[in-house]
């Protein structure tokens, strides 16, 4: 596993068994990330780098926390010396026989340089060597097969021969009938601060583990920082990838100490790769930034799709390191590859993605998705015709010119109909026949019916005969 995956883990226990160069890297890096927060529990095995783990100069280089364990085998003690001398007559027995199966080659020239030749199985070996490496696997697993298949009494620790066959018996004979070896015993080790002086660490024997008995005294475990103790359970960190999509996710102004008006951070970035997104974000949240401006930018997102983020987070109780993709793109298939924040999750690079994220069956075979939150309607597009300013006709553009043509024709032939009446009538608005001071004339009926079809009021001249009025 990589130390990046440690952070997102859902695993509390991290087991350390590597070489000192290699564990060292680990410690550092793990640092850098900040996992000796307290949320998890560190074991170092000795397996590789052996008893000089437990020395002072060797965990003060490795820079080990306080709180970290550490299981130390114990080295076995031999009592039955008849045993001793029967392994011991054993491996000279395959020496024997490695001798004799590579006494034909063993003087070539790739063996002179050096007074012993050594078993080689690294470093591009060839030749003679791999050919002797081979001769003394084979001779010692020969030996070691009939061991592998003793019974053991677990309760007298003697063995019992479970083979029958003459060249496996013949080994056993060489072997003590009776005694093999001791059990493993397994100390469990606690670095703490020492006792006797307050500035130096000290390995405590807090357990061991037998093959049937495992005693435990009281841990000290890594402690968390006294400025972020809480009683809260331990969250997880996910980075979490987006794309600028408004109103989903858009992005907004920063006040002049940084911090976001409305959202919250999230980085630019001009890469895909974990590795580079894991030393991005552990320098956007270290307290000194030597990767801004250069492999990010900081801004603020916010939207519908960041305020359902920010729900979930405090919901499932879970940290989230926020980014916009390099492309800016959610993820198309492009000839059997995806590119976006699809590419992104599918290659490790983030774990969730949280944006306007449409479900299609491309994806779908990809990766999951979560219950839609969205749903969008069936729209339809158009053209739009831009006018530069308003005409003094547009009035008219909700019917043809045919159409206005027929209504102020039917306009004016009402307009004379009611004239006519008018005029006819003994009691009518006649200009020759009555001394009045005013008159119903074509143009007060052109005007009156103009009126009342675009429903305009203003002063009109009413009508006087019977006909008109009804």
């Amino acid at each position: 596993m990589k130390v990046s995956e440690v952070q997102t883990s859902h695993r509390r226990v991290v087991l350390v068994h590597c070489d000192e160069v290699t564990t060292k890297k680990v410690i550092e890096t793990s640092r850098n990330l900040n996992l000796f927060d307290g949320q998890k529990v560190w074991i170092m095995m000795d397996g590789v780098i052996g008893i000089d783990l437990v020395h002072t100069d060797l965990y003060r280089h490795l820079g080990l926390p306080d709180g970290t364990l550490l299981i130390h085998q114990r080295s076995p003690i031999m009592t039955n010396t008849t045993t001793l001398f029967d392994i011991i007559k054993l491996f000279g027995e395959a020496a024997e026989n490695i001798f004799m199966n590579t006494r034909t080659w063993l003087q070539e020239i790739e063996f002179r340089n050096n007074s012993v030749p050594h078993v080689s199985c690294y470093m591009n070996a060839t030749g003679a060597r791999v050919k002797y490496s081979d001769v003394v696997y084979r001779e010692l697993k020969k030996l070691l097969l009939p061991i592998q298949s003793i019974r053991f009494d677990h309760h007298k620790c003697k063995s019992t021969p479970s083979i029958n066959t003459a060249i496996a018996q013949h080994n056993l004979n060489v072997m003590h009938k009776n005694y093999i070896w001791p059990f493993p015993v397994f100390d469990i080790l606690n670095l703490v601060p020492s006792v006797s002086n307050m500035y130096t660490k000290e390995w405590k024997v807090v357990g061991n583990v037998t093959r049937y008995n495992a005693t435990l005294d009281a841990i000290r475990f890594i402690a968390r920082p006294s400025s972020e103790k809480t009683n809260h359970p331990a969250k997880h960190n996910f980075r979490v990838a987006t794309a600028i999509a408004p109103p989903f996710v858009m992005e907004t102004g920063k006040f002049e100490n940084e911090s976001c008006i409305i959202g919250t951070p999230c980085l630019k970035v001009r890469t895909n790769i974990p590795e580079e997104l894991v030393v991005i974000f552990t320098d956007f949240n270290s307290r000194k930034r030597y990767l801004e401006g250069k492999s990010y930018a900081v801004h603020c997102c916010s939207g519908i799709a960041i305020e359902l983020l920010q729900a979930s987070a405090r919901d499932l109780n879970f940290d989230f390191d926020l980014y916009v993709t390099a492309d800016g793109h959610y993820g198309i298939n492009r000839n059997g590859r995806f590119d976006g924040a699809t590419a992104d999750v599918i290659h490790g690079a983030a774990h969730l993605v949280f944006g306007a994220y449409s479900v299609t069956s491309e994806r779908l075979e990809a990766i999951d998705f979560s219950g839609p939150f969205y749903f969008s309607g069936v729209s339809a597009l158009s053209h739009t015709h831009k006018f530069s300013d308003w005409s003094l006709t547009t009035f008219i553009d909700p019917f043809s010119g045919w159409l206005w043509g027929a209504i102020f024709l039917a306009l004016i032939i009402v307009a004379l109909v009611v004239v006519l009446y008018e005029w006819i009538s003994p009691i009518g608005l006649h200009p020759r026949y009555l001394n009045r001071p005013q008159y119903f004339s074509i143009g007060s009926s052109l005007w009156t019916f103009t009126s009342l079809l675009f429903r305009h009021f203003c002063t009109l001249k009413t009508p006087e005969s019977c006909t008109n009025k009804v």
